[in-house]
Order: C-alpha cells, then sequence, then structure tokens
C-alpha cells in the first residue's frame, strides 16, 4: 500500500524534476504553490495534501467575492459544478474564498504516476482558466450567472469541431 510518505514524496520528487516553485510543510505533508493562470494577471494557490489513501487538492482563487455578490457567485460556481467530471467549485459564505477541491484516490502500490501527478497540477489551472472569466464577470456584477454560463456554452459550440450540437 502507498504511504503518506509516499505519495508526499511522489508529488515533491514530480515538483523538483519539473522546476516547480512551492513551499513545502513536511510535518503535515502538504505543498503549496502559486500558479499563475494564462492572462498572467490573475493566479491560484494549489495545496496539495496526501494522506494514507489519497490526495486532496484545494485551489484557491486569488480573488474574494465581496459579500454583495456571494450569493450570485454560488450560483454561478453551483452551475458550472454541474459541468464538471472531477472536483467541484466551493464558496466559503463566511469570507468569499473560492476553491476548487478534488481528490485523487491512490489505493493501489504504483498509482502515483509522472503523468497522473501532473494532471493532478495542470487540471486546476486549466479548470481556472476556463471559468474564470464568468466568475469574474459574476463577481463584478457585469453578467448574472445565468448569462456567464451561456456564454461559455456559446464559446464550447462555436469552438467544437466535431460537428455535433451541444
Amino acid at each position: 500500500m502507498a504511504t503518506k510518505a509516499k505519495n508526499y514524496r511522489r508529488f515533491k520528487n514530480y515538483l523538483d524534476k519539473n522546476g516547480f516553485d512551492y513551499k513545502k510543510d513536511d510535518a503535515k505533508k502538504e505543498l503549496r504553490m502559486v500558479v499563475p493562470l494564462s492572462d498572467n494577471e490573475n493566479s491560484i494557490i494549489i495545496q496539495i495534501s496526501c494522506d494514507d489513501f489519497f490526495v486532496e487538492v484545494n485551489a484557491c482563487f486569488e480573488h474574494f467575492a465581496d459579500e454583495s455578490v456571494r450569493k450570485e457567485v454560488m450560483e454561478y460556481l453551483m452551475r458550472i459544478n454541474y459541468r464538471l467530471k472531477n472536483g467541484c467549485f466551493v464558496i466559503n459564505l463566511d469570507d468569499g474564498e473560492i476553491s476548487l477541491r478534488s481528490n485523487l484516490n491512490c489505493f493501489e502500490r504504483d498509482s502515483l504516476s509522472d503523468d497522473l501527478i501532473g494532471l493532478t497540477i495542470a487540471g486546476p489551472r486549466f479548470m481556472y482558466n476556463y471559468y474564470y472569466k464568468g466568475l469574474l464577470d459574476v463577481m463584478s456584477d457585469k453578467k448574472s450567472p445565468e448569462e456567464a454560463v451561456f456564454e461559455i456554452s456559446v464559446r464550447d459550440t462555436e469552438s467544437c469541431s466535431c460537428g455535433c450540437d451541444h
């Protein structure tokens, strides 16, 4: 069985080998890094916590939702969560922090390959790059949650080249 220390070492080795800048807490078996989004103006903080049989990934957006728009942001996040296959966006209604949470099960001895670790780190960045424009529009009260999600659907349809009718 994989152990807490082994999962943690595998993630650390991957980050070191690929030149990631990160902070570590060896006692808690946690890794933390700031990852820029594609616009190079926004970023997310990814925290990876390793346990005996799973790895928890929590990616927090650098912006907090103002109290006046938290319900709208919550609606937007609920709408996009319906589209997700792995993980979910959540908002802390007390302080407005927005995060994407996902878990990776590690029940098999060698389940943490470099490819899987890379996808575990790239996944939150991809998800925020994909959804953050709508999130910022809702947070700034420029669009309703419904309008922001509709815009994503239109973008998906326009960029799809498979000939289907989403």
